[in-house]
């Protein structure tokens, strides 16, 4: 299964140590544009869209404070790609991403209303 991590530049060495461990399990991570000075932002922004495109599952690694991971958060629900969250401080949109995991993992692929 190929996972698209995502996670702000903070947690890099977290988030390449997990991907060792999905490939350890014979999943295939996707890792994230992080923010460097070679590219520009619009960059960054396409390529994480285009990883979470080819992803069939996208993990949150997060602490509250990245915009960036916010942004791909709101592309994976535009995208309605299964999330699973490996680490969340409540500090913000929490709630939201803590009740579209439990909506995955019950069986729902549209996120959003559940009468859908």
């Amino acid at each position: 299964m190929k996972v698209f991590i995502i996670g702000s530049t903070a947690y890099m060495v977290r988030i390449h140590l997990y991907a060792k461990h999905l490939l350890s399990q014979g999943d295939e991570p996707l890792l994230p544009a992080f923010d460097v000075e070679e590219v520009s932002v619009l960059e960054t922004l396409t390529r994480n869209r285009k990883w979470m495109e080819m992803a069939d599952e996208v993990h949150l690694i997060y602490d509250g404070r990245s915009y960036g991971s916010i942004f791909d958060f709101g592309m994976c629900f535009a995208m309605r790609k299964p999330l699973k969250i490996i680490y969340i401080s409540s500090k913000n949109i929490v709630d939201g991403m803590r009740e579209y995991e439990e909506y995955c993992n019950k069986g729902g692929t549209t996120g959003g209303s559940k009468t859908e």
